[in-house]
């Protein structure tokens, strides 16, 4: 888990963190070798903004199975999955926002979706209410 500005960091959560090393090789490649830290028998949540083909973390996840870990979930916000994503990868399961509409056939295998509108829908009642939306996130 890495704090990009604004987020949660490892510690609020308490939980360890490890780093899989991505080297993007080109727009339809990336190289995944090293890995930072210790996942050996630990269930381990992989996190990204964007799933398109799942190939980022198709390969995160099989960084962190040679590293030993017991169990590989991921989380992203958005879950475009186009082509076959999630072919042949390490993920048990993936949990994906509804912010776009998922593909017919990906929802119910390994994805499951969680909505956002109970969120939207406060932050709509505190902007229209002049409320800070920042308490949501606290």
């Amino acid at each position: 888990m890495i704090d990009r500005g604004g987020g949660y960091r490892s510690e609020d959560l308490k939980v360890e963190y490890a780093i899989v090393d991505k080297r993007r090789v080109n727009a339809k490649r990336v190289e995944a070798k090293t890995l930072i830290g210790d996942v050996q028998g630990e269930n381990v949540v992989l996190v990204d903004d964007i799933c398109s083909t799942g190939g980022t973390l198709s390969t995160a996840s099989s960084v962190c199975k040679k590293g030993g870990a017991k169990a590989i979930r991921a989380v992203a916000t958005h879950g475009l999955f186009v082509g076959r994503a999630f072919g042949k990868s390490a993920i048990e399961k993936m949990i994906v926002t509804n912010t776009i509409p998922i593909p017919k056939g990906f929802a119910g295998r390994k994805i499951r979706v969680v909505s956002v509108a109970p969120l939207f829908a406060k932050a709509i009642d505190s902007i229209t209410n002049a409320k800070s939306i920042s308490t949501l996130f606290q």
